[in-house]
């Protein structure tokens, strides 16, 4: 199946306070494709991220959606293209989740527009592909930090965009939460054809679940490319360090796992 590029990053570089941050970053990403960035603390993740989302300006280099200069595309004309899940999204106290769901259709709305059965059938909908539709007139706040955290996905779904970008989207989750939630970017990458940009901490579930990864530090991109070509001994350790090793789990799976005396 031929898979069209949806976001190529070329020669970025990023300077904050005479700093440089990211170096010489150069990415395409794939619709179709679930693609994770992983790294230490420190490594640049996060302002990679907010860089593709036009958060910070870049100093040197180019991104593009589509083949467009994303620089020469309006505010609404992104949101159309990319949604953004952040690791710690506010979340209203009163709202009920319909309401907070129904925030992604915003962008497809005119100014004086109100939404319409089919935005509310695009959030149903949303909030199905999450398994979280039983919440669908509970007050966000009632909700414990798995839930929420699966409804703030589900409001990037419903934005609809062919780019999603997810910021550390289970952090603090248990194993259980956080394989589902990889899970089911998984299966909207594969079924509808979206490119899944994911910054993590969860190694191992980035081996399980993408098709493309991205090891950075230092704010370069040490290795990048599927998981069988980018995760061995020698990457792992320039990763981590000398305490990080690849293991297998008791079904043969590529883990990494840590080791002290």
């Amino acid at each position: 199946m031929n898979f069209k590029t949806s976001l190529a990053i070329q020669n970025l570089t990023l300077y904050k306070n005479k700093i440089k941050i990211l170096d010489d970053i150069s990415l395409e990403l794939k619709e179709g494709n679930l693609i994770s960035i992983i790294g230490p603390t420190g490594a640049g993740k996060t302002s990679l991220l907010r860089t593709i989302l036009q958060f910070e300006k870049i100093n040197d280099g180019s991104i593009r959606i589509f083949q467009k200069d994303m620089k020469k595309l309006k505010l609404n004309e992104l949101a159309k293209n990319i949604s953004f899940v952040h690791q710690s999204s506010f979340l209203p106290v009163g709202l009920l989740v319909n309401k907070y769901v129904l925030f992604g259709r915003n962008p497809h709305l005119g100014f004086f527009d109100t939404e319409s059965k089919i935005d509310y059938k695009i959030v149903e909908q949303a909030l199905k592909k999450v398994d979280s539709l039983q919440f669908i007139d509970r007050e966000l706040t009632t909700l414990s930090g798995g839930e929420q955290r699966l409804i703030i996905i589900a409001r990037a779904i419903a934005q609809q965009t062919p780019i999603m970008v997810l910021d550390e989207p289970a952090a603090n989750l248990d194993f259980a939460l956080s394989a589902k939630i990889m899970n089911i970017l998984k299966n909207i990458a594969v079924k509808e054809r979206k490119t899944v940009l994911i910054a993590t901490h969860d190694v191992n579930n980035a081996i399980r679940f993408s098709d493309y990864m991205c090891l950075l530090k230092h704010g370069r991109i040490i290795k990048q490319g599927t998981p069988s070509e980018v995760m061995n001994n020698e990457n792992i350790m320039d990763l981590y360090g000398a305490s990080a090793q690849i293991t297998k789990d008791i079904d043969g799976n590529t883990i990494v796992s840590t080791k002290y005396n």
